[in-house]
């Protein structure tokens, strides 16, 4: 058999051989970075807005808690002021009637009664209110 020989002339043709399929195949992946590059550039896009619409859903719910903290104090203190509202039209009305004719001596007393019950109530608690009436 023969033995297999190599010309330099036949190296230098296998290195640019070599060379052009590396230079292809940098190219080739180079031309595939550009073509996958308007996705990657969405898919950055499309990240940045998912965060953003998780810190917006973050504060959405903070404000609906603080919403929701807000109406139950105003629906107790619209409570409150209803019947602060009727305690003091009713002392007034009995107040009135005493000014117009003088009688109504009961009724004075107990709308004092009750209008030291509400303040008593809504002032001190209701440990206050039965310290006044064991007296």
């Amino acid at each position: 058999m023969d033995a297999i020989s190599f010309t330099p002339g036949d190296i230098v043709a296998l290195c640019n051989f070599i060379l052009v399929i590396a230079a292809v195949g940098a190219l080739a992946l180079n031309a595939a970075k550009r073509v996958n590059r308007p996705n990657e550039i969405q898919d950055e896009k499309i990240e940045e807005i998912r965060n953003r619409m998780t810190d917006h859903d973050k504060q959405f719910n903070d404000i609906r808690i603080k919403l929701d903290h807000d109406k139950k104090r105003l629906d107790e203190i619209e409570s409150v002021s209803r019947v602060t509202n009727r305690v003091i039209i009713q002392t007034l009305q009995v107040l009135v009637r005493h000014g117009i004719d003088g009688n109504n001596k009961e009724e004075l007393v107990e709308a004092d009664k009750e209008l030291n019950k509400y303040l008593l109530n809504e002032r001190w608690g209701h440990d206050a209110l039965e310290r006044s009436d064991s007296k």
